[in-house]
């Protein structure tokens, strides 16, 4: 399996080969009634994507141009494109239908995210994917930075309102639309990371040991994060996907200045930050360390909704 390189600089590029290579959140769930797809490509694509990927590094137009041609104001939106854009360059995949809505008396019931012909087995598949933020709470309780949203939600999600649709009698209707007449596999993909309040969590057992990770800092206790000789970086919510890069020092700052930014923001805001913590190699900063930056009294200042 390939390791995410330092070898990709641009930021959409880094964020493609994050959704192809990066490791799943949970590669199986024991009884759950839900199919997780553990590996999303065989050996032959992954070295296919390695190529594109440093094809895509030296002119990354055509991938910004399918990126911008999508709506991803969400990030689930865009970790969905990305995803996408994979399947359409793949020549051992072939997309049939990506976000397929299915309705039901002229209302919408849901959306099947993937249909695709998986080549190298003749198989129809029907995927839902998620890229996904969690931090871990307790056992019990892996909660979104919006802690209204949670890993047992999403999973409940996928198997009783996507999955389903699958084996719906509108969602066969659907697929048939499609000339789609053999029998149709569903499968989940959720990639993301899990966040750590403490070194000894105890993690559910479906959990991957091989999973992308960060650490929770709250606003008011800085003293993990001290350190003379590391930059630091308040990402955007397009900035989350990849380990973050940096070629430009400005954009960057010290810790002081972050606890400025940190202080300021929470005044006005409840939402958690995710802040990056960069090396310098070759004159280009490097993530080493990623955070979630919460507030004092996160998870109890959202109530039914956002903050």
């Amino acid at each position: 399996m390939h390791n995410l390189s330092k070898h990709f600089i641009n930021q959409t590029v880094r964020d493609l080969e994050w959704v192809i290579f990066s490791p799943p959140l949970i590669t199986e769930i024991k009884d759950s009634g839900i199919n997780f797809l553990e590996k999303v490509f065989s050996i032959e694509e992954e070295n296919f994507f390695l190529k594109l990927l440093t094809d895509l590094e030296k002119n990354p137009s055509e991938l910004i141009d399918f990126i911008q041609s999508k709506n991803t104001r969400l990030l689930g939106k865009y970790f969905e494109a990305l995803l996408e854009f994979s399947f359409i360059k793949s020549p051992f995949k072939e997309l049939i239908a990506s976000n397929l809505q299915i309705n039901s008396n002229g209302k919408t019931i849901g959306e099947l995210d993937f249909i695709y012909r998986d080549l190298n087995e003749d198989k129809i598949i029907h995927l839902e994917a998620a890229g996904k933020f969690f931090i871990a709470v307790n056992k019990d309780n892996l909660l979104g930075p919006n802690p209204n949203d949670s890993l047992e939600k999403k999973i409940s999600k996928i198997k009783t309102n996507q999955i389903s649709l699958t084996f719906s009698k509108e969602g066969n209707a659907k697929l048939q639309a499609l000339g789609i007449t053999q029998e149709v596999f569903p499968k989940a993909l959720i990639k993301g990371y899990l966040f750590y309040t403490e070194e000894n969590y105890l993690l559910p057992d479906y959990i991957n040991p091989n999973h992308m990770r960060g650490k929770v800092v709250r606003e008011n206790n800085f003293e993990m994060l001290k350190g003379n000789s590391w930059k630091w970086k308040i990402l955007d919510r397009k900035e989350w996907v990849s380990p973050f890069v940096a070629k430009d020092e400005k954009i960057l700052c010290n810790l002081e200045t972050l606890q400025e930014k940190v202080r300021s923001y929470f005044t006005k805001e409840k939402y958690p930050l995710l802040i990056s913590k960069l090396e310098s190699k070759s004159n280009i900063y490097f993530e080493t360390e990623r955070y979630f930056i919460l507030s004092k009294n996160w998870p109890k200042d959202f109530n039914n909704g956002r903050a």
